[in-house]
């Protein structure tokens, strides 16, 4: 009876110290994501005695703009704030890497990339939001196919996806409505002018559309634009290697880069230059949108947000004359493959170091809601993209991106491959980077520069350790598209 006694008295007390965690475990209220997101907030702070809290945030410079009106909506609904420090967007990797070391909990949550999710969550700084999520139950069953999977590493999620950033192609439409301009450009290259199905007629129309009509050097008009400045030309030359039906390695993490899909896609990546303004070696998005918008370039390929500038109302000098396109792609063994890049992709990060967690994941589970992601990707300062299915019909989207973008912006979602998502992934790309670049700048051939870069990644390889390499790339590749053109 004794031992009876104390059984029962045992489960009493496990009952009054357990009851509060068991409840606080338990799915939130609310109809939809943004709704549980608020009341998942407020009853934190209720469980924590506080009425107000100021998360630390860092914020890549470029999304502040279009970013902190939510945050203050979601601070007057619930009393949460964001303190927030800007970085550049391409420091944001290294950043998170000296917290990770510093382990000192300066900001509670970030805005980062996929690129860098392997390697934080190797080094410790990232924390694992599944238990978050089965609670809040977030909008996810309404993202794109592929972009949700890249916030999870290993089984687990670690980042919410908030940013659709696959490329799609933008060419100017009244220029080749323009009089006398098809019949010309057909005569002379055989084909009528509009989107380009391979990388052979973009660059037939980026030497049409070049205009340099007095012979000074410097264009009225140029062809084509695409970045290829140090830290981001990489990726378009990825795309085009992706297109050729190139993979960065096999299946025991030896690179593919260097051989004839790779050399081919350098060597035409480079020729398309030729028809782009000489700073572009310099620019990114903050100069690029604004140059493509202004009027003054036929085309280019980039990250969807183009559409915010290019059809901006006030600012932009082309609302209204831009077609949308399918990226362009090459003919593999006679057969049309195109291939677009998951060239950047935010998600919303919470650090294990966060004093407040859980309030850092209410206000992620806000910011990536069907409601407030539809006017974050709609509104006038942001590029935040769609990635939603919802997006595709929502009326405040279609009205600042366009029905045709939106469409052609899906359409390029299903053949669109990530990056490279494994340990080290900054290292690889760095070195490929660093060599894409001396090889556009003429330092190095594209033999050499591919071939010096497969040597440095087989020494990343060796000192990750093959056999963790090889179960990271194994677990990347579902990610890659099955499909050779979109639907």
């Amino acid at each position: 009876m004794r031992s009876a006694s104390r059984t029962v008295v045992t489960v009493l007390l496990s009952i009054l110290v357990l009851g509060p965690v068991v409840a606080a475990a338990q799915a939130v209220s609310g109809t939809t994501a943004d709704e549980r997101a608020i009341n998942g907030a407020k009853a934190y702070l209720k469980s924590k005695g506080l009425t107000s809290l100021k998360l630390n945030m860092m914020m890549p410079s470029i999304f502040t703009a279009g970013s902190t009106g939510e945050m203050a909506n979601f601070e007057k609904e619930t009393g949460i704030g964001v303190n927030y420090f800007e970085v550049g967007i391409l420091q944001i990797q290294a950043k998170a890497m000296s917290e990770a070391v510093a382990k000192s909990g300066s900001f509670d949550f970030w805005i980062g990339d996929p690129i860098s999710l392997p390697d934080l969550v190797e080094a410790g700084l990232v924390r694992p939001i599944d238990d978050l999520v089965a609670r809040g139950k977030p909008d996810l069953d309404d993202v794109v196919a592929g972009f949700v999977e890249q916030g999870r590493y290993k089984g687990k999620t670690y980042g919410m996806f908030g940013d659709g950033d696959n490329w799609i192609m933008v060419i100017r439409k009244d220029l080749i409505n323009a009089p006398g301009e098809k019949q010309k450009f057909k005569a002379k290259y055989g084909w009528e002018p509009g989107c380009p199905d391979t990388y052979e007629q973009w660059y037939q129309l980026a030497e049409f559309f070049t205009r340099d009509p007095k012979g000074t050097g410097v264009p009225e008009l140029y062809g084509a634009m695409g970045y290829r400045a140090r830290g981001w030309g990489w990726r378009w030359w990825l795309q085009q290697f992706y297109a050729k039906g190139g993979m960065p390695f096999d299946d025991n993490m030896k690179p593919l880069i260097a051989g004839k899909e790779g050399v081919e896609a350098l060597k035409d990546y480079i020729a398309l230059t030729k028809f782009m303004p000489k700073d572009i070696l310099g620019w990114a998005t903050p100069q690029a949108y604004p140059f493509y918008a202004g009027g003054n370039a036929f085309s280019i390929m980039t990250y969807p947000s183009i559409a915010i500038a290019a059809e901006h109302p006030e600012k932009s000098k082309i609302a209204g004359k831009n077609r949308y396109c399918v990226v362009p792609g090459y003919m593999v063994n006679g057969k049309l493959v195109r291939r677009s890049l998951q060239g950047f992709g935010n998600l919303l990060y919470v650090s294990n170091y966060s004093k407040h967690p859980e309030a850092a994941y209410w206000l992620s589970q806000y910011l990536t809601s069907k409601e407030v992601s539809a006017r974050l990707v709609s509104g006038p300062n942001s590029v935040w993209d769609p990635y939603m299915k919802s997006h595709l019909t929502d009326p405040r989207v279609i009205k600042a991106r366009t029905k045709e973008m939106l469409e052609i912006h899906l359409k390029n979602a299903q053949v669109t491959a990530p990056m490279i998502l494994i340990q080290g992934a900054v290292e690889y790309n760095d070195v490929l980077d660093q060599h894409v670049q001396e090889a556009l700048l003429g330092k190095l051939t594209p033999e050499d520069a591919l071939n010096r870069t497969a040597a440095a990644w087989e020494k990343i390889t060796n000192q990750l350790g093959r056999k963790a390499q090889i179960d990271g790339w194994k677990a990347l590749k579902p990610a890659f598209p099955t499909k050779n053109v979109p639907d």
